[in-house]
């Protein structure tokens, strides 16, 4: 009888112990490029969304658009690893330059906003593919 509990607790500890190795497997892996541009963006983007200024956005295009470039060149997580994905990362990095090229050269306010707002709504349907 005890022999029998013994190799019942053993198969039942085995079979948990092989579940927890497939979850972690499926779960959301590391990227540790989006997570330095959340921080980047979503400091920029925090006091438009708040207060309707672009004194911030203004200050950190630029940052913003160097960590989009670092982000579009990452290795994606394999569920991220996709044309659709790529193509929307690639849109990221480009429409992030361009809004930093025209706060260099000068634009209205309403242009870095309405701009900005764009580039965060698909930072955001990247980000929610991602921890889907």
């Amino acid at each position: 009888m005890k022999f029998k509990v013994a190799v019942f607790c053993a198969v039942v500890s085995l079979l948990a112990s092989c579940a927890s190795k497939g979850t972690k497997e499926n779960s959301t892996q590391e990227w540790k490029e989006m997570d330095a541009f959340e921080i980047t963006i979503e400091k920029a983007f925090k006091p438009l969304k708040d207060s309707s200024t672009v004194d911030a956005a203004t200050r950190m295009m630029a940052q913003v658009a160097d960590e989009a470039e670092k982000l579009a060149a990452s290795t994606l997580p394999d569920k991220m690893n996709n044309e659709e994905i790529k193509k929307k990362l690639e849109k990221l990095k480009t429409d992030s330059r361009a809004l930093a090229n025209e706060i260099a050269t000068g634009t209205e306010d309403d242009v870095i906003g309405t701009d900005f707002y764009k580039i965060h709504d698909l930072y955001q349907a990247i980000y929610n593919a991602w921890k889907r």
